[in-house]
């Protein structure tokens, strides 16, 4: 079986993935890059010979310039994936990868997480989590509207911390 690193924005792990990736023993055959920057240089470290490092963005703003003496020794591929382009001409490949995200999570070995909920008026909050990388998985912003249309039962499920009533909206 092989191991699979993700460096992103996905929600699953966040902004400690080194250290997690750290903490696991052994080295990894696959690493997903989203990040781009020094986590691309590090993920370096934690490839296996012949690994592969799909880089797939930059959202740390940096474009990285790993040292090519590394990719040498560990005998690595760096592989750039445009991801846009080659989904809107792979359908088939765009399915198959649903239904093997779809099988992960049937057998419980990736967890989705929930959405944080703000009020449109506390935007200012969630944009500072955002930039204070304290945002685990998606931040929604809601309007009252779209709570009131929603029946009690899914606003409970939402995850908000508590049962609104009308007179908070």
């Amino acid at each position: 079986m092989k191991k699979i690193g993700i460096l992103g924005s996905t929600g699953s792990i966040g902004t400690q993935t080194l250290s997690v990736i750290d903490q696991l023993p052994g080295k990894f055959d696959v690493i997903y890059d989203s990040i781009g920057g020094q986590s691309t240089v590090d993920s370096l470290s934690f490839i296996k010979w012949k690994g592969i490092i799909l880089i797939m963005g930059f959202a740390s703003g940096d474009i990285p310039a790993p040292p090519l003496n590394k990719i040498l020794l560990k005998g690595c591929s760096l592989v750039g994936v445009f991801w846009g382009p080659f989904a809107k001409g792979n359908d088939d490949f765009n399915l198959e990868c649903i239904k093997k995200i779809n099988h992960l999570y049937d057998t419980n070995l990736i967890k989705i997480a929930k959405p944080e909920l703000f009020l449109i008026n506390q935007f200012k909050e969630a944009l500072l989590k955002i930039k204070n990388r304290k945002s685990i998985g998606k931040l929604c912003l809601y309007t009252n509207s779209y709570m009131e249309n929603l029946p009690i039962r899914q606003q409970i499920n939402l995850n908000l911390g508590k049962n609104i009533s009308k007179s908070e909206r």
